[in-house]
């Protein structure tokens, strides 16, 4: 979870052909969730953000987030994807703009 309380899930569902992207559960949408007010709805952008460094769908992702520096690293492989700290109100924006951000290849 970032420091805004939004929740990063890697990884994929390949049963399902549910993969090839990082979920971004927005903070609102858990504390709607937690409050009774219905579940997550993964078609609902306001709810969960789909994060594709790679641009193909095939990318299985992992996630780290630095509580110091306020970044979010992405994981595919030996590629790690990096966001840009921005002002809590943006953070959803931060992780949409993660491309904009260097890779480092190993």
């Amino acid at each position: 979870m970032d420091a805004d309380g939004n929740l990063f899930v890697g990884g994929g569902d390949f049963n399902n052909f549910d993969a090839g992207y990082l979920g971004v559960v927005h903070a609102q949408a858990i504390a709607d969730a937690l409050a009774g007010l219905g579940p997550i709805d993964p078609d609902n952008p306001l709810h969960l953000a789909r994060l594709d460094p790679r641009l193909d769908g095939f990318g299985f992702f992992g996630s780290v987030f630095n509580a110091s520096t306020g970044e979010l690293y992405i994981t595919d492989g030996a590629t790690w994807y990096a966001t840009v700290p921005a002002p809590s109100s943006l953070a959803p924006l931060a992780a949409a703009g993660l491309l904009a951000r260097s890779a480092r290849r190993d």
